[in-house]
């Protein structure tokens, strides 16, 4: 079935594996036709995530174009969360924090508002990183603490870990450890 290459991608992204990841991800893109594209959503933010990890900036901007195409074009608010978050990764890495936080805000608010709570977590891993690198530590421990309260029901074990990656990353920088004590 061709959803089991997007499962494996997924898989060997989760692994840090992220060269099989992508080559997986464009294998299952290669295999859908382009007016299927719902199904190729999903697939895009996987390969923008695992461009991204490899330095492949340029590709990943072309899969969050077609991401963003899909997303207006459906126009629903999952489809068009996925898009923010896949924009928001690339302003991230491309050093560009503030539009980073604005699209990972909405990615966010519009998971939340579709009852989609794995991926509303996932979405404030994200942005805590984000606030993180801004140097808003109590938005950071705040969205990290969300994400793990939205996380935990779901069993979602591999993304509470990297939810607590992520807090540790925020509490262990001499700058930003006092103002995250006192609210622990």
């Amino acid at each position: 079935h061709p959803l089991a290459s997007l499962g494996r991608a997924s898989v060997a992204f989760d692994r840090g594996d992220f060269k099989t990841g992508a080559d997986l991800a464009e294998r299952h893109l290669r295999r859908l036709p382009a007016n299927n594209r719902t199904e190729r959503a999903a697939a895009l933010e996987l390969m923008v995530r695992a461009c991204l990890e490899e330095g492949r900036s340029d590709e990943a901007g072309l899969a969050v174009a077609e991401l963003r195409t899909i997303a207006n074009d459906a126009n629903t608010g999952p489809l068009r969360a996925l898009a923010s978050v896949a924009e928001g990764l690339v302003a991230a890495r491309s050093g560009d924090p503030q539009s980073a936080r604005t699209h990972l805000e909405d990615a966010v608010d519009l998971f939340k508002d579709s009852g989609a709570p794995f991926e509303t977590g996932r979405a404030r891993v994200e942005l805590a990183r984000v606030m993180a690198a801004l140097g808003r530590p109590e938005a950071a421990v705040d969205e990290i603490q969300r994400a793990i309260d939205e996380l935990t029901p779901l069993g979602a074990s591999h993304e509470i870990a990297r939810a607590r990656a992520v807090l540790e990353a925020a509490t262990s920088s001499p700058a930003t450890a006092p103002a995250i004590e006192d609210r622990k």
